[in-house]
Formats: structure tokens, C-alpha cells, sequence
């Protein structure tokens, strides 16, 4: 493959990219405003579309959880407080939307387990960033015949 053509290929590529990011800033705000009305249904089924485009955002996690116990759905508010220490929100995050404090503070135990699974979820996260680092300097070692 020819190098402008490469290069054409990775800006079309990065346009898109663009483009995605940018509907899924309008959608998350739209899910915003609507939760803030308190239109709960119309915001749930927009944070879900925002999702569709980007899911590792660990913000708009958290606050389609507040919909759902706002909703009375915990369940599914559990579903995605999980997914959201997953995808690297911390406990401070997480208390600072007043829906998912009030509901952290009524069950004290999922309260813990939510503090272990992020406690858990930032040691893995360190483990990773450690391997990742360790793997590049072994790479670039090897790469320079540094080990011969």
C-alpha cells in the first residue's frame, strides 16, 4: 500500500472517529438536560444511545444508574455502577451524584462492595499500566539487541 493512500486511510479514519465523538457529545448532553427536567424514560433511552457509540464512559454510567433508582429500577442501577468502577470511576465519582449517596448510604453492604470492587478495579488497572510499561522496555531491548 502507498503511503498517501495510508494517510488518507488514517484521516478518514480519525474523521470518523471524530465525527462519532461529536454525536455522542450531543447525546449525553441531551440525556443531561432531560434528566435534569426529570424526564427519566427519554433520558434513559438517550444515555443508552450514547452508549451505543461510545460504552466505556464511566460518567454517563454512573448517571444512567441515578436514573435507574430514580426510576426505582436498582437492579439495573447496580448493573451499571458496577460498569462504571469498571471503566474507572472511584468511589468519589460514584458519591458524587446525590442519587447513587443516598442509595449507597441506605444499603451499607453494597456500599463495601462497591468500595472492594474499586479498590480491586484500581490495582488491576496499576497491574496493567506496570505489564504495559514492562512489555515496552522489554520490547525496545530486544528490538536493540540489548539482551545479546
Amino acid at each position: 500500500m502507498k503511503l498517501p493512500l495510508l494517510l488518507l486511510l488514517i484521516t478518514l479514519g480519525y474523521a470518523a472517529y471524530a465525527q462519532d465523538m461529536e454525536g455522542y457529545r450531543k447525546l449525553k448532553n441531551k440525556a443531561d438536560s432531560l434528566a435534569r427536567a426529570d424526564d427519566w424514560l427519554q433520558s434513559e433511552a438517550t444515555y443508552l444511545k450514547a452508549l451505543d457509540v461510545f460504552s466505556h464512559d464511566p460518567l454517563l454510567q454512573r448517571n444512567l444508574a441515578s436514573i435507574y433508582l430514580k426510576m426505582g429500577r436498582e437492579k439495573d442501577a447496580d448493573k451499571f455502577i458496577s460498569l462504571a468502577i469498571k471503566n474507572g470511576a472511584t468511589m468519589h465519582v460514584l458519591l458524587s451524584n446525590s442519587s447513587i449517596e443516598r442509595y449507597l448510604k441506605t444499603y451499607p453492604k453494597k456500599n463495601e462492595a462497591y468500595s472492594t470492587l474499586a479498590r480491586q478495579q484500581k490495582l488491576v488497572l496499576n497491574m496493567e499500566d506496570k505489564k504495559s510499561w514492562m512489555d515496552d522496555h522489554r520490547r525496545t531491548f530486544t528490538e536493540n539487541n540489548y539482551y545479546h
